[in-house]
């Protein structure tokens, strides 16, 4: 784990108890970034971690901000490039708000040291976040809206022909 990222760790809101140790190289990360959008970036900050990737937003000398996910060494290549071809599917062919994937690389034989996604960085907050603010009327509009998410998906003809996805 680089010092960078011992730094970062610092400020997630993320316990450091739920994280997953691995090796990875947030310069390298740096790099690529400044590479994939032709102007430096000038810091790496952990925004938090899932079940599968630890999430950082990388902040460009114009200030403009960037998510980059390194997925944990654990998950195999298929994982990485399945999620770049749904969130791709999902933003051609319906109206749900994706994050655009600028770059990614499915293996570990790169700067970073394991797979990786460089995407865009929608506007908002974690709804973990809010949830607690919320009264019960702004509560079921987000319900109505995952519902719609729902129902949009299910309708798709990549989602029907799997089994227990929704």
């Amino acid at each position: 784990m680089s010092k960078q990222e011992e730094i970062d760790d610092d400020k997630s809101s993320e316990s450091s108890r739920n994280s997953v140790e691995m090796e990875y190289n947030l310069e390298g990360l740096k790099k690529i970034a400044s590479k994939v959008f032709g102007k430096s970036c000038i810091s790496v900050n952990k925004l938090g971690e899932g079940g599968f990737h630890k999430v950082f937003i990388l902040k460009m000398e114009d200030d403009s901000e960037y998510i980059g996910k390194i997925a944990f060494p654990e998950c195999p290549y298929w994982k990485t490039e399945s999620e770049v071809a749904v969130m791709k599917y999902i933003k051609e062919r319906t109206s749900i708000k994706v994050p655009e994937v600028y770059h990614y690389d499915s293996s570990k034989e790169n700067l970073v040291g394991q797979e990786y996604i460089i995407m865009e960085k929608l506007p908002g907050i974690a709804l973990s976040k809010a949830w607690d603010n919320y009264d019960i009327n702004q509560k079921k509009e987000v319900l109505l809206q995952v519902i719609e998410i729902q129902c949009i998906l299910k309708n798709q003809k990549f989602f029907k022909n799997r089994r227990n996805i929704l």
